[in-house]
């Protein structure tokens, strides 16, 4: 009772934030302290903001970065869904980078997952993105690419989907660069 007592509390005090706010960085405080809090009202607060900022497209991308932030179970389904935006363009290097990068670089559960979904769904992203915008393409793979940090069993799967994405014939050399010095950097340690 003491918890969800406290989890009220917390719900209110960041609601009233939100509304309360009149510059983005109150907003984005705000919604970063639901999301953190894993609060029901995240969801809630992230429709509110959509709703007044969805025909601003660099604002947007602030939303899209928190979706793909989250803390949640089902992750690769939301970013699912949420590329589906009509804001979302798989063209526009700032969506991309702000809904892709964002999970990438800052989703240390979701990427991370032990099951290695998280780097099967960023290297099947890449191998689309190499074939058109192979710079950005090149810089979300970046964190594929420092296995060498991480545990043998994580090190295994994210080189797994490095291999997959050398042997891509065709692949853009920006990637491939980046790709194979992370693959010969095993067989120099070895």
């Amino acid at each position: 009772l003491k918890l969800l007592a406290i989890q009220s509390s917390s719900s209110s005090l960041i609601a009233n934030h939100f509304d309360a706010s009149d510059n983005m960085t109150d907003t984005l405080g705000a919604l970063k302290a639901a999301q953190t809090c894993s609060l029901s009202l995240f969801d809630e607060l992230m429709t509110k903001f959509e709703h007044q900022w969805r025909n601003d497209a660099l604002v947007m991308d602030k939303w899209f970065g928190l979706q793909a932030t989250c803390d949640r179970e089902d992750i690769l389904a939301q970013i699912q869904l949420v590329s589906g935006h009509p804001m979302f363009t798989g063209e526009n290097p700032n969506r991309v980078r702000a809904l892709i990068g964002s999970f990438a670089f800052h989703n240390t559960s979701g990427f991370h997952h032990p099951s290695g979904s998280g780097y099967k769904f960023v290297a099947d992203y890449l191998m689309k993105l190499d074939k058109t915008n192979p710079q950005v393409a090149a810089r979300i793979v970046t964190p594929l690419t420092q296995w060498q940090r991480f545990a043998p069993e994580f090190q295994t799967l994210m080189k797994q989907q490095l291999t997959r994405l050398s042997e891509i014939p065709g692949l853009s050399k920006d990637v491939y660069e980046k790709v194979s010095k992370s693959l010969s950097y095993e067989h120099k340690s070895e």
